[in-house]
């Protein structure tokens, strides 16, 4: 029975840390995106952030309910930032990338 529950503890315990280092890569990829577009470097803003969607996204789909709609939030946020980065409009662009950053910092606190 002890060994059960060892056993149990380390799965939750690497699986919390596996949920952390996703939402830690997201976190630092939309962070990127930020300074990137804060440089007015829209094209690398574009690169950062479509990562950030793509891993906002994946995680998205093994989420709780209540992660899942802040992530769907920043996925909706970086699409935006996409968009207006892909237009050349850094400032903008950042804007948006910087709410998706809220959402995506604020799951990884949880």
């Amino acid at each position: 029975m002890k060994r059960l529950s060892l056993f149990l503890v380390s799965v939750l315990f690497a699986v919390n840390s596996f949920a952390d280092d996703h939402y830690t890569t997201a976190v630092d990829l939309v962070n990127a995106a930020v300074k990137e577009g804060s440089s007015g470097n829209a094209s690398n803003l574009v690169r950062f952030a479509t990562r950030a969607l793509e891993k906002t996204k994946a995680d998205a789909v093994t989420a709780p309910s209540d992660i899942k709609l802040l992530l769907n939030n920043a996925s909706a946020e970086l699409q935006k930032a996409i968009e207006h980065g892909s237009l050349g409009h850094p400032g903008e662009a950042t804007k948006y990338a910087k709410a998706a950053a809220l959402h995506i910092k604020i799951v990884s606190t949880r």
